[in-house]
C-alpha cells in the first residue's frame, strides 16, 4: 500500500503543458486585466485629488548657515492657484517620525489650495533627506533652511512664514521657532509637541533603566545618542529655552486618546510659553502683533487620527490665519481618506499584477506535486513527535541566545532602520534574525548526527523540496524546479511591483517607491531572506514530518498553525534577556495601559508568522522549495520598512 502510494506521487513530476496549464494561464490573465484595471482605478482618482487649485514641483533646500557641514532637505513647493494675498504667505510643513512629505501631502495641498504658499519638506533621516534622524536634536535645522530658501523665493511674504507639524514635526515647529536667529517665523502650529526626551522615554517605555534601556544597543536610535548618556539626553531637553516669545505665535493641538503623551503633560508646555501656572483650552493668551499668542486646543483624536483630523487641521490653519491676519480659511474636511483609499487601490492593483507573474512562473516553469512527509508506521509516531519536540527546544534556545550572541560578536543594531513600537522595529527584528540564523545552523550539524543515528527524521538534514520522497527504498528521486524557476518566482514578482509603483508613486506623490538607502535595504533583505530560508528548512525537516498528510486542509491548517505558534514563542522569548523578569510591564499604546512583555510579542508574533508560514508550505508544495518563498518575504519585508515606513539613523 505504502509502496504504492509513493510510486504514484513519484510519477508526478513537474510538466509543463500538463493538465493545470490552461487554468494558470487563466488565472496569469485574470489577475493581469483585474490588477491593471484597479491600478488604473486607483491612480486616476489620486491624480484628481491631487493637482486641482494647486502646482507642484521638487526642490532642494540647504541648511548652509545653520549646519556644518550643510545638508540637503528634500522638499515639496506647493503654490496656490489662487493666492490669498499678494505677495504670497507662507507656510513650512514638517511630517512625523517614521514619515515623509508625502504621508502628509493632503493636509498640505488643502492648506496651500486656500490660497498659502506651503512647502512640504523631509527631515533628516527621513524620505529623500540624507542623513541620520536625531531625536529632534537637529532636524530643526531642516526646518530653518526651509525658512531662508523660502524669504529667497520671488512672490514669497518674507514678514509672512508660519511653521507647522505632527509629533516629531510638531517638536521639530517648536524648537525651530526657539532656535530662529532673527525674527523670521510668524507663528509656530504645533500638532503635539514635547520638550523632554527623558519624559517621553518614561511614559512611553519605562525609562532609560527599563527594559528599553537594557535594549538600547540593539536600537538604531543609539547611533544618534545615548540614552544612558546625561549629557546627550539633556541636549534635546529645550523647556528651559521656551520663552514669552519664542516660539513666536505658539499654538499646540492634542487628542485626548493621544497614546504618546497626555493632555495634562501638552498644558505644561503652552503654560510655560505662556508664562502661566495653567491655561484652559481653547482660550488665546497675548497678542499676535508681538508673537506673544499663545492657545492651547485640545480633540477627541489619537496619536495617528491627528494626521488626518479635520478638527485639529482646522485649529493650525485658522491659527496660522489669524497670524498672517487674514480672513478666517475654509474647515479642513476629510479628503485625506480618499486619496488614502485611492492610494490603497493602486498598491492592490500593482500586487495582482505581481500575482499573475507568480501564475505566469507556475505555467513556465511547471507544476509538479510532492509528498511532504514520510508515511510513519504505527510504531514510528512516537518518534517523530519527539523530533518535533526537539525542534521546538532547538529554535526557542536558538531565539534566547539570539541578541546576546549578536552582542556578543559586536553587531548591535546593525540595520538602520526602525519603526513603532521600538522593540517590534527591523533594527532589532534584524538583530534576533541573525542571531537565530547562526544557532540554528549550528544545530542542523547536532539533529543531522542524531536522526542519522537514530533514523528519526528525514534522510537529509538539509533537505532538496522532495528529499521525503527518498526513504532508503531506492525509488528515484522525481524532478524539481531548478534555480531558474526558484529565482524566477522570488524576484519577478517584486521586481514587477516596485518598478510599477515606483514612478507611479512620484508623480503622484505618494508614499515612496524607491528605498531610502539602497545599500542598506538589500542588507535587510539579505538578513530576513536568509533568516527564512534557514528557519524554514528547519521546521520542514523536524517539524513537518510530525504532519504526515498534507492533501487534507485541515492538516495544512494545524502544520501552519503549529508552526507560526513556534515562530511567535520564540519572538518573544528572544527579549527575556533583557527583561529581569519575562513578564516585565511595559507602556502599551493604548493610554494608561501597561502590558505582560512576552506574552504580548509571542501573540504579536504567532499572528505575524502565519502568512509567511502559509507562504512558505504553498511554494514548498509546489516545488520550488523555501528558497523562493524566502526571497520574496525578505523583500517585500525589507521594502516596506525602507520605503513606507522607514527612518535612518546611521
Amino acid at each position: 500500500m505504502m509502496d504504492d502510494v509513493a510510486k504514484e506521487e513519484c510519477a508526478a513530476v513537474p510538466q509543463r503543458k500538463g493538465a493545470a496549464a490552461p487554468k494558470l494561464k487563466k488565472r496569469a490573465m485574470v489577475s493581469l486585466v483585474v490588477g491593471l484595471v484597479v491600478a488604473a482605478i486607483g491612480i486616476l482618482g489620486a491624480a484628481l485629488l491631487t493637482f486641482p487649485d494647486v502646482s507642484i514641483r521638487r526642490v532642494g533646500i540647504s541648511t548652509e548657515g545653520f549646519e556644518s557641514p550643510a545638508r540637503k532637505v528634500s522638499g515639496l513647493l506647493i503654490t496656490p492657484d489662487d493666492p490669498v494675498a499678494s505677495p504670497t504667505p507662507a507656510v513650512i510643513f514638517c511630517h512625523g517620525f517614521t514619515q515623509s512629505k508625502e504621508a502628509y501631502f493632503e493636509p498640505a495641498r488643502e492648506l496651500a489650495r486656500r490660497g498659502v504658499m506651503v512647502l512640504d519638506i523631509d527631515l533628516r533621516g527621513h524620505g529623500s533627506t540624507g542623513g541620520a534622524a536625531d531625536q529632534n536634536y537637529s532636524e530643526a535645522m531642516d526646518a530653518l533652511g526651509a525658512v531662508t530658501y523660502l524669504r529667497s523665493l520671488p512672490g514669497v511674504d518674507a514678514d509672512r512664514i508660519a511653521i507647522t507639524g505632527h509629533s516629531r514635526g510638531g517638536v521639530t515647529s517648536t524648537r525651530a521657532g526657539i532656535l530662529q536667529p532673527d525674527e523670521e517665523i510668524k507663528a509656530v502650529a504645533a500638532v503635539y509637541s514635547s520638550t523632554s526626551v527623558r519624559s517621553a522615554m518614561e511614559r512611553q517605555y519605562g525609562g532609560a533603566d527599563g527594559f528599553i534601556g537594557r535594549l538600547w544597543k540593539h536600537l538604531a536610535v543609539s547611533h544618534a545618542f545615548d540614552v544612558h548618556s546625561e549629557a546627550d539626553v539633556d541636549d534635546r531637553d529645550f523647556a528651559d529655552t521656551i520663552t514669552a516669545d519664542r516660539p513666536p505665535n505658539f499654538l499646540l493641538v492634542i487628542g485626548s486618546n493621544d497614546e504618546l503623551t497626555s493632555v495634562e503633560e501638552q498644558e505644561k508646555v503652552v503654560a510655560l510659553a505662556a508664562g502661566l501656572p495653567g491655561v484652559v483650552p481653547g482660550r488665546t493668551y497675548g497678542s499676535f502683533e508681538d508673537g506673544t499668542a499663545r492657545k492651547f486646543v485640545v480633540t477627541k483624536d489619537t496619536h495617528f487620527s491627528e494626521m488626518t483630523s479635520p478638527a485639529v487641521w482646522t485649529a493650525v490653519y485658522s491659527w496660522i490665519f489669524r497670524a498672517f491676519d487674514l480672513k478666517a480659511p475654509a474647515p479642513a474636511t476629510r479628503t485625506p481618506i480618499m486619496r488614502a483609499l485611492f492610494q490603497a487601490m493602486v498598491m492592490l492593483g500593482f500586487l495582482l499584477v505581481a500575482l499573475a507573474c507568480l501564475y505566469a512562473g507556475r505555467h513556465a516553469f511547471g507544476e509538479g506535486r510532492k509528498r511532504w512527509a514520510p508515511e510513519p508506521t504505527p510504531d514510528r509516531k512516537r518518534d517523530y513527535g519527539i523530533v518535533a519536540l526537539g525542534c521546538t527546544l532547538v529554535y526557542l534556545a536558538a531565539s534566547l541566545a539570539a541578541l546576546p550572541l549578536v552582542g556578543v560578536l559586536g553587531l548591535g543594531a546593525f540595520i538602520p532602520f526602525s519603526s513603532l513600537p521600538l522593540i517590534l522595529g527591523p533594527d532589532v527584528l534584524a538583530g534576533v534574525a541573525a542571531g537565530q540564523v547562526l544557532v540554528m545552523l549550528s544545530a542542523f550539524v547536532l539533529l543531522a548526527m542524531l536522526e542519522r543515528r537514530w533514523k528519526l527524521a528525514p534522510a537529509s538534514a538539509w533537505p532538496r523540496p522532495s528529499a521525503w520522497m527518498k526513504r532508503g527504498r531506492g525509488e528515484e528521486e522525481p524532478e524539481t524546479l531548478g534555480a531558474g524557476a526558484v529565482a524566477f518566482v522570488g524576484l519577478v514578482p517584486f521586481a514587477v511591483f516596485a518598478l510599477l509603483y515606483s514612478p507611479t508613486a512620484y508623480a503622484l506623490f505618494l508614499p515612496r517607491g524607491v528605498p531610502i538607502s539602497i545599500g542598506w535595504f538589500l542588507v535587510l533583505a539579505g538578513v530576513t531572506a536568509a533568516y527564512l530560508y534557514v528557519s524554514g528548512h528547519f521546521f520542514h525537516a523536524f517539524l513537518l514530518p510530525r504532519w504526515t498528510d498534507l492533501e487534507t486542509r485541515r492538516r495544512r491548517v494545524t502544520y501552519v498553525l503549529a508552526e507560526a505558534g513556534v515562530r511567535g514563542i520564540g519572538l518573544g522569548v528572544a527579549f527575556i534577556p533583557f527583561a529581569f523578569n519575562p513578564f516585565l510591564l511595559i507602556g502599551g499604546l493604548v493610554p494608561h495601559t501597561r502590558v505582560p512583555l512576552v506574552p504580548v510579542v509571542a501573540v504579536i508574533g504567532f499572528v505575524a508568522f502565519i502568512p509567511a508560514s502559509v507562504l512558505t508550505l504553498f511554494f514548498r508544495r509546489r516545488g520550488y522549495g523555501v528558497a523562493s518563498s524566502s526571497l520574496l518575504m525578505g523583500l517585500a519585508f525589507a521594502w516596506i520598512f525602507s520605503t513606507q515606513v522607514a527612518v535612518r539613523f546611521f
